[in-house]
């Protein structure tokens, strides 16, 4: 780059952070603007620290879980330049989500033969999951309450559950942290995957792991806003081509198998077959059911 195309850059890039100063503060003026603006506001962060990351090599996508400290750090020490440099991409969600907020028809699956995994008031075949340095884990009101670790926390599933051709279901809330409030480990044949929703500082959702790639870094991966105390409906469907993902009723992962290599990372193998589990964030869950998905001919597959 020639200087003179340097100092034109910049002069551009300072007119865009005046101009996005001023949406700033039109879109934190809205009370009840569609989606949230701060929310947007800590979506759009978190893509731009993404680019950070590529350019610098530190970032929330990147795997060591020793990083996450400094993305943390750079967060507060860059937000105010941040909300500015984002703040177009937030007024076009805005826009977007009042075109296009009502959800899209999601082929959810029905209410009948599901069996509970969770009755509301003990933790049954659950069992706190020995990753070292877990957070408590008590049963409150209804919903198991997986307490905020040095790093994970979680339970894992004692009882009998089947290998393939099931949906499992739950309803998951962040109760406090930042980071992902529901991990669900599941099985896939005689591998396994996770689903987890708020990751990498809150937001990444998505499967890991897909050919060696963790959630935040595969086709699965993708940004979502999760409010705390929110409950939202989880739905996991596994066949024998595909696994299939539901958040509130709407699909949002479709992950062929075929040609794919499925995993979960070292430091979740503690959760295998089945477990629910948390990262530096408290988290809760209830509503655990599960059932098994009928063959051609009418049986059921995949029970053990």
């Amino acid at each position: 780059m020639t200087e003179r195309t340097a100092v034109v850059a910049a002069f551009i890039h300072r007119l865009m952070i005046q101009f996005a100063g001023m949406l700033i503060a039109v879109v934190e003026a809205a009370p009840g603007a569609v989606l949230q603006g701060r929310t947007l506001v800590k979506l759009a962060v978190f893509n731009e620290l993404v680019r950070n990351e590529r350019q610098f090599g530190v970032g929330p996508m990147t795997a060591d879980p020793s990083h996450l400290t400094t993305c943390r750090t750079r967060l507060h020490m860059q937000r105010s330049e941040h909300r500015r440099i984002v703040a177009g991409g937030i007024l076009i969600g805005l826009i977007a989500g009042a075109v296009c907020g009502q959800p899209r028809a999601a082929e959810a699956p029905a209410a009948a033969g599901w069996r509970s995994l969770f009755d509301g008031e003990r933790l049954g075949d659950w069992r706190v999951t020995a990753f070292g340095g877990e957070g408590e884990v008590e049963v409150v009101e209804g919903a198991i309450r997986i307490g905020m670790g040095a790093d994970l926390s979680g339970i894992t599933w004692q009882g009998e559950f089947p290998e393939q051709s099931y949906e499992i279901a739950l309803e998951a809330r962040r109760v406090d942290g930042n980071d992902f409030f529901c991990g669900l480990t599941f099985p896939v044949g005689d591998d396994a995957c996770s689903l987890i929703l708020g990751g990498w500082g809150g937001a990444v959702t998505g499967l890991s792991s897909i050919d060696g790639h963790d959630a935040a870094d595969n086709g699965t991966t993708q940004v979502r806003a999760y409010e705390t105390n929110q409950w939202y409906d989880v739905v996991v469907r596994v066949t024998p081509e595909r696994i299939e993902c539901f958040l509130d009723g709407e699909p949002i992962i479709d992950q062929p198998l075929a040609g794919h290599r499925l995993s979960i990372r070292a430091e979740v193998e503690p959760a295998r077959p089945l477990g629910i589990s948390t990262y530096a964030t408290t988290g809760e869950v209830r509503r655990i059911r599960w059932r098994p998905l009928a063959d051609e001919a009418g049986g059921i597959v995949g029970r053990k």
